[in-house]
């Protein structure tokens, strides 16, 4: 049977824990208070003659044995062994709990699906309700100790009413050494298809539907079978039992508290004849195995196990009732009574009607709304905090990409690589002081002509196109823009200049 408590924790109270702790049947002092009481007794046997049956050779050798055990006791890993196990017992015992098998929802639909209220098509929907609770008892008679005391024999289920007579001479005439937890099941899944070429159902779909809901139910009662056939290995379990037990095994003289000076690192300051802080160890650690040992097969008869006779009964009554009772049953259709209102809000009783209640609201909804008329605008470019090869160069860097300038090839270097005879002799006229300067006042053209693929090719030695061109441009340039333009063309023109007559003179320039 299950213990439940769920109404006493409703409230998060000092006083509702309180009462749990005071409860009896499924609690921790239960299980764990003859174990606890043997070994009490036994602590006590070897305190007392420690203390008054040991001579003074006997006490010495009694607390190197106490101080030994006190030492190795740290060595034994009961945490991490234990904790690992009891999360992978209650994993398993949660997925037990999943597919133990409701029939609500297969019988809705089998309500739903089979239309009518002849007599065979009210016997097909009960035998097929009838064949699923069926399998869900022949899976229970096979795994749980109390269903299989409930039904000892095949007869015992016929006159419980999950069989006929009929259906055991169906089983018997299967002959199969395994069990025939299928059974059931094809019989169900053959009412569906004579109900569909009888007419009571309207299309293939619901026939499909019904296939995959009573496979369903199939799978959730195999995975208790595999379960109940391949536990956690034996090996995993004797480890985690003898771990706990040899540590308080241990703890029996190694919490054993020493009267004398000689073994200083046992000694406890004050003298206790009561173990309390290892009994609050001991509850901990053998309720917290306790746990894994009722987990571990959740079909017995303990206190905590699943209530499988109670399930039975209630899928069988609920699905009968689902799939004849309630047929038909639809009540007259009529206006609510919050017809006319456009927001409805049911009553509350008296008691709870001053209750708060905490609507679904955003967490940012109560930032206020600035009084202000709000002022779209585009986003503005933020400078990057990363360096990128954008970034404005500093007048160390440039010095640095001018004299590192001939050890690269650059794009535009390979594209002015490629200039004609013109241009290069155009580039030629930088030795003569005059021409010189001359150059250098058209280098803005230049420049222009470079920057811009599409303009139209101008007089070099012109020195009024470049600001024309530069005043015609769409759209303006930020100060920044204006930057990284110039220190590409100074780098363009120290090329140019490499290529057509070397570097020019720093007077020049």
């Amino acid at each position: 049977m299950t213990i439940t408590y769920t109404l006493d924790v409703s409230k998060s109270r000092f006083s509702s824990f309180g009462k749990l702790l005071l409860r009896w049947r499924g609690s921790l002092w239960k299980s764990v208070y003859r174990e606890l009481f043997f070994w009490l007794a036994m602590y006590s046997m070897l305190s007392c003659s420690y203390r008054l049956l040991l001579n003074d050779e006997q006490k010495i050798v009694f607390e190197n044995i106490s101080e030994f055990c006190y030492k190795y006791t740290d060595f034994i890993p009961l945490t991490f062994i234990l904790g690992f196990f009891v999360s992978l017992v209650v994993n398993r015992w949660w997925d037990m709990f999943n597919n133990i098998g409701w029939i609500d929802n297969i019988a809705l639909y089998i309500a739903a699906y089979i239309e009518g209220v002849e007599d065979d098509v009210r016997m097909t929907r009960r035998n097929i309700i009838r064949y699923l609770v069926l399998v869900q008892a022949m899976v229970f008679r096979d795994i749980s100790p109390p269903i299989r005391l409930r039904f000892p024999t095949m007869n015992s289920m016929q006159e419980a009413g999950f069989l006929s007579q009929t259906d055991i001479a169906a089983l018997d005439s299967v002959e199969s050494p395994h069990a025939k937890y299928w059974l059931p099941i094809h019989w169900a899944m053959m009412l569906i298809s004579k109900a569909r070429e009888g007419g009571h159902m309207k299309n293939d779909g619901m026939v499909m539907d019904l296939y995959n809901r009573l496979r369903e139910y199939r799978i959730g009662l195999n995975a208790l079978c595999c379960y109940d056939w391949v536990p956690v290995p034996l090996v995993y379990t004797q480890v985690v039992f003898l771990t706990v037990r040899f540590y308080f095994l241990l703890a029996l003289m190694g919490r054993q508290y020493i009267t004398t000076d000689c073994n200083l690192n046992v000694k406890s300051p004050i003298d206790l004849y009561f173990p309390v802080v290892t009994v609050i160890q001991f509850l901990f650690y053998m309720g917290w195995m306790k746990v894994a040992e009722a987990l571990l097969n959740p079909f017995g008869s303990d206190e905590d196990d699943f209530e499988v006779n109670y399930l039975l009964d209630r899928n069988l009554q609920v699905g009968m009732t689902i799939v004849d009772g309630a047929i038909g049953s639809l009540p007259d259709q009529e206006k609510d009574q919050f017809w006319h209102d456009k927001h409805p809000t049911p009553l509350y009783s008296e008691k709870m009607a001053d209750v708060q209640v905490n609507p679904a609201v955003g967490s940012a909804a109560d930032i206020p709304v600035p009084e202000n008329d709000i002022v779209m605008v585009q986003r503005t470019d933020v400078p990057s905090s990363r360096k990128s090869s954008k970034q404005q160069l500093s007048v160390g860097g440039l010095l640095k990409n001018i004299k590192n300038f001939g050890r690269r090839r650059s794009p535009i270097r390979e594209r002015l690589t490629n200039l004609t005879m013109t241009d290069t002799e155009k580039g030629s006229e930088f030795p003569t002081a005059d021409k010189d300067l001359t150059r250098v006042k058209t280098l803005p053209s230049n420049l222009g002509e470079l920057v811009q693929d599409n303009s139209d090719k101008s007089d070099p030695r012109s020195t009024l196109t470049a600001p024309a061109k530069l005043q015609t441009m769409p759209h303006p340039k930020t100060k920044k823009e204006q930057n990284e333009e110039i220190t590409q063309n100074l780098g363009t023109v120290f090329e140019q200049c490499e290529i057509g007559s070397g570097m020019p003179d720093q007077s020049g320039i």
